[in-house]
């Protein structure tokens, strides 16, 4: 395997963790409930975006 590949995969991988994260986050949102995330060491809750009506 190349170095050439191996960044390809690298970078493919980055993308659908990307988009994974998105969908996970936007199904949390759509079920009302909030994310929990590490974020600097620490759990961290995203709270809902709550819709206007």
């Amino acid at each position: 395997m190349t170095r050439k590949d191996i960044q390809t995969m690298q970078a493919n991988a980055t993308k659908a963790l990307k988009i994974a994260v998105k969908k996970a986050i936007a199904r949390h949102e759509a079920a009302g409930v909030p994310a929990v995330i590490w974020r600097n060491g620490k759990v961290v809750r995203l709270p809902v975006k709550r819709k206007h009506k």
